[in-house]
């Protein structure tokens, strides 16, 4: 266990840090991924947000986001692509 290349005797949530898994294949792992106990976390594939977009003038977009729209969603240090469904608005 190592953080930012000095080794460290113990992390908590919310520490980046490095581990080294012996019997897991590098191709299994991610950036972003979590280490956690067997049942203490719950992942989600989908989730409700109010988000603030950009203006043109803001340096945000300049076309409309429409249902379907698939942005970048970037949490900590896990980057994932999402799906936009404004459903009834």
């Amino acid at each position: 266990l190592e953080t930012f290349g000095k080794p460290m005797e113990s992390a908590e949530a919310g520490d980046n840090v490095a581990l080294l898994l012996r019997g897991v294949e590098r191709d299994r792992v991610r950036r972003g991924h979590v280490v956690a106990a067997p049942g203490s976390v719950v992942p989600s594939r989908r989730f409700t947000a109010q988000v603030y977009v950009l203006s043109t003038k803001e340096g945000g977009r300049s076309t409309p986001v429409t249902t379907g729209y698939r942005p970048q969603f970037y949490i900590r240090t896990a980057d994932v692509v999402g799906d936009v469904d404004l459903g009834e608005a």
